[in-house]
Formats: structure tokens, sequence, C-alpha cells
């Protein structure tokens, strides 16, 4: 019989311990928005921009930087969409499960890089809630010196920074802590506000004396710049770090979402509309400084109005906040200093959300190492927070890395599209997007192309040149490459170096010592069926394995519970299936392949079975070598997808979530299953209103 589609969806529920899910689709929207727009639109991309413009204009990286955007961060995007549905696992495990064991140090590599980010990230969230709480109980500042003055008081001549540091991080940590819901609730909240107010505060000053000076600065070609590669090199970083492209950042927040989500309209809707409001952002600030100075002095020349655009703090980190404290100030006294408040309010609520999301990455990866999510989230707070140190005391060491993990997000992008590449570009495409969606945009064949091709050159491209403009044609003489300066090669290839060299050793290390570790999933293609949909098993080896048409598999369980299902109907069939099978549990290990599901097989009143695995038990005696566990038959009534083969049609029906399914049994194992299969069904009924009543 044909498959309908709300019976083919794999919804993991919250309850029980399973995976929860977004509530609303405004949920979805919002937290994805809040993961790409931060401070990275308001802070890093005027910053940007600035230091990409000469005396002529910025039109050169912005036309540049539009470019990277369909062509590398969008369907960068795309990729950690799929990947993070389709698992529902973190950025290092989803590597494992698609390209093998040997290669868990790229997906290890992606989430060190979002996380070292995250680390000095938090800093700059910090300064947004100081300066949410300065403007609250000071006047604002007359002047850019005057602004510069207190900036500076605050970041470099004090050490509060590391108490607002702190502070960002531990109240990230209390939303992560609640999780998916209570993230959903706040990026609700944030995100919207943080929109309402920016639009605001453009449109207000775009009514400003001699902002349209600004904006025609801004728009303003100086053709030559394409040829300069710190122009390409500072503006695919930019969008990367602008959209999140090749953080990872969307593979968790993914693990929430279900096939009914359409995550090639988040990924190309969402990515574009950030990139607006960046250019919203850019446009704010630059005409905001044009503004001010041509009214405080109308003798200043563009070139002076540019130096000091570029003389906001190293690598000029802190413009917005020098300039938009002046720039409300020209609004009223009262009246600024509620614009200003509620700037740097929404500012704090765009870098929370960012954060947030950040910090749900390196939990989920602990997690998946066996950590409880209650000391997962403790241990991230606190690894971030003490890295983030040197950032807090040092404006020149937070521009190093700004700068040294900005532009590794380009070698995350290498990872991501070699992942395609070697599970095979065209099928991915099918199996994990087309197929695997409902009611989503199909995926054209184009995108397939940008990531086996274009992209991987874009970033070879990219990374060679910037060496060789680095190496060669260094302009600041006092600063050679070999020197570990603020933004120089050495100290950029020698940071990426260690971090290459230490996560393959501990691959390598891990295979050798630890194999159990990786002894858990594999990544299947999508079975032959009407419903279109891709399959997810775990397997005891490390080889990918196709999964048996009669059989769908997908995750679910918490750190106590795992269920294994399979069959249908009660057919013979189904029996006949259910009978060749082995169930093996991952809650603790793999149980030893000597234990069978035919030792405890019983059929229940709607013909399934189930298999449900507690730590800490055994069953008939078996010891696992990792944890104990027992077995015992549940009912089937949790509600997810199940499948089995008949007659070359595949029929879909309720049952209960799965997590994994072994090969078939020998013929004379069948044959004993086969007899204890019959027995169990005359028992059927009465074990159905058992199981029930339980």
């Amino acid at each position: 019989m044909e498959c309908e589609e709300e019976k083919c969806l794999i919804e993991q529920e919250s309850t029980g311990g399973g995976k929860a899910t977004y509530k609303y689709q405004l949920g979805v929207i919002f937290s994805c928005m809040g993961t790409i727009v931060g401070t990275g639109n308001l802070w890093r991309f005027p910053r940007i921009l600035a230091q990409n413009s000469d005396e002529t204009g910025g039109l050169v990286f912005l036309i540049v930087w539009v470019c990277f955007l369909f062509m590398w961060s969008s369907p960068m995007l795309l990729l950690e969409y799929s990947i993070g549905r389709y698992t529902k696992k973190a950025v290092l495990q989803s590597f494992r499960d698609f390209v093998g064991d040997k290669a868990t140090w790229c997906g290890a590599f992606v989430t060190l890089v979002t996380f070292f980010i995250s680390c000095y990230y938090s800093v700059i969230l910090g300064w947004c809630i100081y300066f949410f709480g300065y403007a609250i109980l000071n006047d604002l500042p007359t002047d850019n010196v005057q602004s510069k003055k207190i900036f500076d008081d605050f970041a470099v001549n004090s050490r509060w920074p590391v108490l607002f540091h702190a502070l960002s991080v531990a109240l990230a940590g209390l939303v992560v802590t609640k999780g998916v819901k209570t993230i959903e609730r706040a990026n609700l909240v944030m995100v919207p506000s943080f929109l309402a107010i920016i639009l605001f505060t453009f449109t207000w000053t775009l009514t400003r004396p001699f902002a349209d000076i600004g904006l025609k600065y801004m728009y303003s070609p100086n053709w030559a710049s394409f040829a300069n590669p710190r122009t390409w090199v500072d503006a695919a970083s930019q969008n990367a770090f602008d959209t999140g492209a090749g953080m990872g950042m969307m593979v968790p927040y993914a693990t929430y979402m279900t096939r009914k989500h359409g995550i090639v309209r988040y990924g190309t809707l969402l990515p574009s509309t950030n990139n607006m409001i960046s250019l919203i952002c850019g446009m704010t600030v630059i005409s905001t400084v044009f503004s001010s100075l041509i009214a405080l002095s109308p003798t200043y020349t563009t070139d002076q109005i540019v130096s000091i655009l570029k003389d906001s703090g190293p690598g000029s980190t802190g413009l917005t906040f020098i300039w938009f404290p002046v720039l409300f100030r020209a609004a009223g006294l009262e009246f600024g200093r509620v614009l200003c408040v509620l700037f740097f309010l929404c500012l704090s609520f765009a870098g929370m959300s960012t954060l947030i999301c950040n910090v749900e990455l390196t939990t989920q990866t602990i997690e998946d190492f066996g950590v409880r999510r209650l000391y997962g989230v403790p241990l991230t707070l606190g690894m971030t927070f003490l890295i983030g140190l040197p950032s807090a005391l040092s404006l020149d060491i937070l521009s190093n890395q700004d700068f040294v993990w900005g532009f590794a997000l380009v070698i995350n992008g290498l990872m991501f599209q070699s992942l395609v590449i070697m599970y095979g570009a065209n099928r991915y495409r099918q199996n994990i997007f087309n197929n695997f969606s409902i009611d989503d945009w199909y995926l054209p064949k184009i995108w397939q192309w940008i990531v086996m091709y274009v992209a991987p050159l874009e970033a070879m491209v990219l990374l060679v040149w910037w060496a060789v403009d680095l190496i060669v044609f260094e302009e600041d003489k006092a600063q050679r490459w070999y020197e570990f300066g603020t933004e120089s090669f050495m100290a950029t290839i020698v940071q990426w170096l260690i971090a290459l060299v230490v996560l393959i050793i501990l691959n390598v290390l891990l295979l050798k010592y630890k194999p159990s570790w990786f002894m858990s999933t594999s990544i299947t293609s999508t079975p032959r069926s009407s419903c279109s949909s891709a399959s997810q098993v775990s397997y005891g080896s490390n080889d990918v394995k196709e999964v048996p048409d009669d059989v769908v598999v997908t995750s679910f369980g918490d750190d106590d519970v795992d269920v294994v299902s399979y069959g249908s109907t009660g057919s013979s069939e189904a029996k006949e299936d259910l009978s060749a099978a082995r169930a093996v549990c991952l809650n603790g290990g793999l149980l030893p392949e000597s234990t069978f599901v035919s030792q405890k097989e019983e059929f229940l009143a709607n013909g399934e079975l189930g298999l449900k695995c507690n730590a800490s038990e055994t069953i008939d005696g078996a010891k696992d070598p990792h944890d104990e566990s027992k077995c015992d038959i549940v009912n089937g009534s949790r509600g997810g997808l199940n499948r089995h083969r008949n007659e070359d049609s595949l029929t879909c029906e309720n049952a209960m979530l799965s997590c994994t399914i072994m090969e078939h049994l020998t013929m004379s194992e069948k044959q004993k299953a086969d007899n204890n299969a019959d027995t169990a069904s005359m028992h059927s009924s009465h074990q159905g209103r058992r199981n029930t009543s339980s």
C-alpha cells in the first residue's frame, strides 16, 4: 500500500528522552536567524568594510562579499542544515558517520574553530552588555574623542572586560542548560527586538544631515581593489563569519528539525536576509561617522574621515562602540540615551543568540562522547571563559584571534566539501536533500557543482593568494611574515598547524587504544520506497552498510534508555524478517554478538516487536564489556516510522522509534528464531494487552 507522508515522517518527541523538536515554525526561523544575526553584522562587518575601503570607496569589497554569499556561504549552510537534520548529531560525530573513523579529526577541527571564535565572541558580547548599562547610568559622549576615551578606559585600561566576559558566558550557559525549548523562546523575543531596533536606527540615521555623503562613499568603487588579495580574503572570511557558514553552528540546531522543515528554503533565504541586515548596519555606521564628523567640522576631507574610521582600536575593533553613542547624543540628551540603551540592548540580544548556538555546538559535541548535558554545559562554559581570558585582557590578542580563526572558516568549508565529495555529491543531493525532505524546494544540480568544483577552487586560490601576498608583498615592514604579529602569516599558520596536528594525533590514538568509541554509527543510502526517505542506522562495525528494505531505523533515547523495533503488521513476511535480524543496544556499548533477539522474541497484538534496553542490568547472564544491559519486550506505541518489505512494495506503519539493527542471522539461527516466533505469536493478544496496561 502507498505510504502517507505524515506516517513516513520521522519525528522525535521530547517525552521519554527523545530528541526534542521546535514547537513553532517562527521558532525555527528566528533561532536560525539568531545564529547568524549578531555582532558580526553590527560590529565586525562595518569595521571590515572600513579596513577594505580607501579614499575612493568600498564598493569593490561589497561586490566580492556578495559573490561569496552565493558561491560559498549559502551552499555551505545548506550542507550544515542537512547534516544536522539527518544525523541528529553534532559536527564531530556527523563527520565520522559520513566519512569514516579516520576522518573524525575533520569534524573536530570544524568544532574547534567555532569554539575558539566563541571564546573571543563572548568578550565582545560583554562589551555590549557593559555599554548597555553605561548608557542607562551616564550621559552620552558629545564627540568621537570623548567616546574613544570611554571605550579605551573600559576595554584597554581596566579589568572590567573579564567580568562581563564571564557574565556573557554564564547567561548563554543558562539558556543552553534548559534545552531547545528555552533557546526557541529566547530567540522568539531577542531576534525580532534586534531587527525592529536596527531598522528604526537605520531609518533615523538617513534623516541626519550629510548622511548621504557617507552612503555615496560606501558605494563608490576603486576598481584597483580587485587585484588586492586582502579584499578577497576579508570578503570571504566576513561572509562566512556573518552567515556562520563553515562554523558548524547550524548542525546542532538542525538536529532539532524534522523532514517537514524546509532546509533548502532556510539555507537560501536566511543568508540573503542576513547580508541585507549587514548592509543596513554598514550603511548606518558609515553614514553616522560622515554625518557626525562633517557636522562637527565641515573642513574634514574624505581621507581624514576614512583615517578616523580605521583608527578605532586594533583592526577597528571599537568602531561601533565609539560612534553609535555619538550618533544617539545628536538626537538629544534624553531621547538619545533611550535610543542608545535600546541599541545596545538589541546588540546584546543578537550577540547572545549567536553565542548560545556556539555553546550548544560544543555541548552537543561533548555529549557525543557520553558526557551528560548536566556536566557538558559547565565544562563548555569553563573552557570558553578560560580561553577567552587573553582576548578580554588585550585588544591585540582579540584582533589576532579574530583574524586567525575567522579566516580558518575557509578551511572549515573545505572540510564540509570533502565530506560531500567522499560520500558522493549526487548521492548526497538526492538522498539527504531531495528524497528526505517533505514540502521543501528542490535542490538543483548547480549546488552539486559548486560544492564539488567551484567552492574548493575558491578556497585553494584564496589560501595560496593570501600566503603569497603576506610573504612576498607584505607592506607593513614593521611586521615581517615570519614574526608573530597580530595578523602575520606565521602567527596564523602556527595556530592552525598546532590544532590540526593535535587533533590528528588524538584521532590515531583513539582508533588504536579506544576503538569501541568508533563502533557506533554509519550512514546508509536511501532505501527504495515511495516514502522517498533516507534511513539512518547504527552498526557495530566501521563499514557503511545498506539497510534491508524491510527496516528503517532512527535514533531515540536518552542516557538511560534506547529502543529497538522492527517488523510491522504481524504478517508472515514480517515475522520472517523479524526473526532474521539481530539487535544490539548502544546505550552503554555493544552487547555481545551472542545475544540475539530470538532469545526474548514475542509478537505483540499489533505485530510489532520492540526491545527496551536499560543500563546496569544483564540479559540472560551475558555481560557487556563496557556496560551491563537488560533487554525486555515493550509495546510499540511512541509513533515513528517502521517499514517492512512485502512483494517489492514498502509499507509504512506507526511503530516505536528505533536505535539499531544488525545483520541477518545464519540459516540455523534463523530456523531457531522462527520456532520461537511461532510459539510467541500464540500469546500475542495477551502480551499486547499486558504491555498496553503497563
